[in-house]
């Protein structure tokens, strides 16, 4: 199969590359102008700047996967425009460089953490109405509907995957953001971890091999459904506290915590369905968290003996 992955620099996107490469696929990657890939792949990798750039991304691929975000929800909390210079101006180049190429399907990756705002009770199905408190939340509502549109005007068949807090090795610890390697790093460097809210709110964390797992099942299903919403997640819920309590008893150190009030935008709870991915994709996650942490750790720890920065920068 021929596979277009446009983000293949980032975490996810570099996890996919190398999956589908290892497979045997034909991988070609799509890039900002600023990043260069981090998997190693035998495909081209192509710099996205303008519409001609991304027709020749699509150019005869067989599936085109959207992985691509610029933004966190705290520097689009400071700059909402972020999500339309760098995340929707690349979503709509995309679609109408997919326009009039009826045979190439688009996966692309949501974010079920923000889409559905504050879950108190229960578990968030896909007809759930999408209620962000963000603006990054809002920013992956509108990519869904600008693509949904594209389905519906131009016959394009779209699969949209919500995945809740994908982890793992891999993902750099950014203060604020990815909260398990941020976790990991602050318990080894003696930095501080801001706890916001007193660490009650939950969360599903899902495991990198695992949320691959459903893309590349999604993927290969020769049916191909017009247009089509699925919850990725690991069906269970941790509070910040929790996954503090976990990595200090995995790592064997305590983390010094740095009380701090919730944000606006905020989550206090986000507990999704899996079950229509279940059984539309035949899936199932793995990994439990503490599986998922520990080979978390071993990764950062390889990174650490070699001399590569494993921490980034807020902002």
């Amino acid at each position: 199969m021929k596979i277009a992955i446009l983000g293949g620099a980032g975490f996810i996107g570099s996890h996919l590359a190398k999956r589908f490469s290892a497979s045997g696929d034909d991988v070609r990657i799509g890039l900002a102008p600023d990043r260069r890939p981090q998997a190693r792949v035998d495909g081209e990798s192509i710099t996205l700047s303008t519409l001609d750039d991304y027709r020749a991304l699509v150019d005869a691929t067989d599936l085109v996967i959207h992985a691509a975000g610029r933004s966190t929800p705290a520097t689009s909390r400071a700059n909402p425009m972020l999500e339309v210079d760098e995340n929707l101006r690349s979503t709509l180049l995309l679609s109408q460089a997919l326009v009039g190429r009826t045979e190439t399907r688009l996966i692309y990756l949501s974010s079920a953490g923000t889409v559905y705002g504050d879950v108190p009770d229960g578990d968030a199905d896909e007809s759930r109405l999408p209620s962000p408190l963000s603006s990054y939340g809002a920013g992956k509502v509108a990519a869904e509907a600008f693509l949904h549109a594209l389905w519906a005007s131009h016959g394009i068949r779209v699969g949209i995957l919500r995945a809740t807090n994908v982890y793992g090795p891999g993902q750099k610890p950014k203060a604020g953001f990815a909260l398990i390697p941020w976790a990991i790093a602050a318990q080894r460097d003696g930095t501080p971890f801001e706890v916001r809210g007193g660490g009650l709110s939950r969360r599903d964390f899902l495991y990198i091999d695992d949320f691959g797992d459903a893309v590349e099942r999604l993927a290969r299903r020769p049916e191909g459904q017009g247009f089509e919403v699925l919850n990725i997640g690991s069906g269970i819920t941790h509070s910040v506290n929790d996954v503090l309590d976990l990595v200090e008893r995995l790592g064997g150190k305590r983390i010094a915590r740095r009380l701090m009030p919730d944000m606006p935008g905020d989550v206090g709870r986000i507990a999704v369905s899996i079950h229509r991915a279940k059984r539309v994709l035949d899936w199932a996650p793995k990994t439990t968290l503490d599986h998922g942490i520990e080979a978390t750790m071993r990764w950062m720890d390889a990174q650490a003996a070699g001399g590569s920065p494993v921490f980034e920068a807020p902002g």
